[in-house]
């Protein structure tokens, strides 16, 4: 499976994932889930939200096929991903980055094109935690 998309900002591309590999979406207030539609594989994304801006992703994947989702990036974000276990493989304005198990890799993004990459019956697990530039003018104190 292959797609392409545009984003503006992190729920954005949330969306655009949902629309292309999830099937099913549940919220609870500043948690989401997507369970992966079972026609690619297995897996989900759970997503929680904090009020200082941040966001904390669990990605877990088993896909049936190859999976290739293409995005313009079109915002300014700084994440880190941890990966648990598995291989995840993505490119960030024509910079490849392979990281395997306890491996981990800090990326600023603003106005780049990504790709991220699953191969077949390949179980991969991550952790993102993503934070939008600008997010100081969410912080409560």
């Amino acid at each position: 499976m292959k797609a392409s998309f545009s984003i503006d900002n992190q729920q954005d591309f949330y969306q655009k994932i949902q629309k292309y590999i999830g099937s099913k979406k549940q919220n609870y207030g500043r948690e989401d889930s997507i369970k992966i539609s079972s026609k690619i594989g297995q897996g989900r994304i759970d997503r929680y939200l904090f009020s200082s801006g941040l966001e904390l992703q669990i990605q877990e994947y088993l896909t049936k096929e190859p999976v290739s989702l293409t995005a313009e990036i079109n915002y300014a974000n700084l994440g880190m991903s941890w990966v648990v276990s598995g291989h995840y493989q993505y490119y960030l304005a024509d910079q490849e980055f392979d990281l395997k198990a306890q491996q981990n890799i800090l990326s600023y993004c603003n106005k780049v094109q990504g790709c991220f990459e699953l191969q077949p019956n390949r179980r991969v697990v991550f952790l993102v935690v993503y934070m939008t530039i600008g997010w100081s003018d969410r912080i409560y104190y």
